[in-house]
């Protein structure tokens, strides 16, 4: 593939172009199903209820007629929302401009790519990023997904940077967009940890990594403090976020619907009446942080062995799910069932599993291309991970990438979908690029 001579402006462009396609599609027929576009999740119809309580009530509530503060999510994105809003003047008029941000993604990938493997490599990968579903789906709704990308590659491009050049100003960015990313989503708020162990590892000196070290962390407490500061001030607590602790219980609950048949809303309300109350929201709160966490502990701790595979097993979708089958029905093309195939392995029902793909139809057809090209990412980033390890120079970084990806398959395990491995699959389309480029040269080197 020729490279332009600046490759920038065409990706960006290319971005843009598939990210407005997008957005267009989704509009046309989310609304010809008479879907509340752009909030077709609960999630997403969350952010746009706490952004209109931002732009209404100037104050971070989950009630309109009430004080009613919320410690559930963080004000990254619903703050990004309402600026979109106050400029689009419309919920699609915001997402309209959502979409068109995101077209910068491509760019980054890029600019990633080349830094950390070669300008081929970065274009090729920004070029496939430029044309991922899952990517454009969701940056056309009020979801956090998309500008928690944005700001990771953000963050990881100043990191490389700092691998390339010594500025305290890049590691102090690098620190406050790692900041910013935990306040877009709380899932980030240990990707501190790798960027000091990359920090380490570029500068062993204990000296210069104790300086970088402390440019890197005052970057990230200038970001984040003052939430947890607020946090502290009304809930007397300085977590960020209630949604760590009530992840690791939910994620104990649905290990124990798939143990006893108990469904994991049943145990919710079970742990709520155990602490005298029947609030289910307690546990999506602060408040009933220390509740959730004794619960999931307790889980972990009676079933070591049972929990670990029921985690590693509910991680396949994370890497291979195709995401597709989820657009079409969020959009209302097609809604048939979709087969819980995670679900089905763990409870050895291999024969209902191959009748229900048998019988999927159009949900088979996506299930299938998707989980063929995932295997193939997956593969060539293998490749690309094994090579790239045997580089002095280029180790570093990709231990940091593979770091990356596990690390958001870990966090979202018995939940993993498509649309939680939008943050790691940059980095796997770096390393399947990688890869490929290798086995293309190993391929011309038998050839000769």
């Amino acid at each position: 593939m020729k490279i332009p001579r600046n490759p920038i402006l065409p990706l960006f462009i290319l971005g843009l172009l598939l990210q407005l396609v997008g957005f267009f599609a989704v509009l046309s027929v989310s609304s010809s199903h008479n879907l509340p576009f752009p909030s077709l999740t609960g999630d997403s119809n969350h952010y746009r209820i706490l952004a209109e309580n931002l732009i209404q009530k100037r104050a971070f509530d989950i009630y309109p007629d009430r004080p009613s503060p919320d410690s559930l999510r963080t004000p990254g994105y619903p703050v990004f929302l309402a600026l979109l809003y106050f400029i689009g003047q419309t919920w699609v008029g915001a997402v309209f401009l959502q979409s068109a941000v995101m077209g910068f993604i491509p760019v980054l990938v890029y600019l990633i790519g080349k830094r950390a493997v070669s300008e081929g490599v970065g274009f090729v990968a920004g070029v496939l990023s430029a044309f991922d579903p899952i990517q454009i789906f969701y940056s056309t709704l009020t979801l956090s997904d998309a500008l928690f990308v944005l700001v990771l590659l953000l963050a990881v491009y100043a990191l490389l940077t700092v691998y390339r050049e010594s500025k305290a100003w890049w590691i102090l960015l690098a620190g406050g967009l790692l900041g910013f990313a935990v306040l877009v989503r709380p899932i980030g708020q240990f990707l501190i940890i790798p960027a000091l162990g990359f920090l380490f590892f570029r500068r062993p000196d204990r000296k210069r990594f104790l300086v970088a070290s402390g440019w890197l962390l005052a970057g990230f407490l200038l970001v984040v403090a003052p939430w947890s500061v607020r946090n502290k001030l009304l809930f007397n607590s300085w977590q960020l976020s209630a949604i760590g602790n009530f992840n690791a219980a939910y994620f104990t609950m649905l290990f124990l619907e798939q143990r006893t048949g108990i469904s994991a809303d049943e145990w919710q309300r079970q742990l709520v009446r155990s602490a005298g109350t029947e609030d289910l929201g307690l546990l999506r709160s602060v408040d009933g942080g220390a509740l959730s966490l004794k619960f999931a502990r307790s889980v972990v701790l009676e079933h070591p062995v049972a929990y670990t595979t029921f985690h590693i097993v509910k991680m396949i979708p994370f890497f291979l799910n195709d995401g597709l089958r989820d657009i079409v029905r969020l959009t209302g093309i097609y809604k048939a069932p979709l087969p819980n195939v995670s679900r089905s392995l763990l409870a050895g029902e291999y024969q209902l599993l191959w009748r229900e793909v048998r019988a999927g139809g159009v949900n088979t057809v996506l299930l299938v291309t998707g989980a063929l090209a995932m295997l193939a990412v997956l593969a060539l980033a293998a490749v690309g991970a094994v090579v790239g390890m045997r580089s002095s120079e280029m180790r570093l970084v990709i231990y940091f990438f593979l770091f990356i990806i596990l690390y958001f398959g870990l966090l979202t395990g018995p939940v993993a979908n498509a649309r939680y491995r939008m943050p790691a699959m940059p980095f796997l389309l770096i390393l399947a690029v990688y890869g490929a480029q290798a086995l293309l040269q190993w391929k011309r080197g038998l050839a000769r």
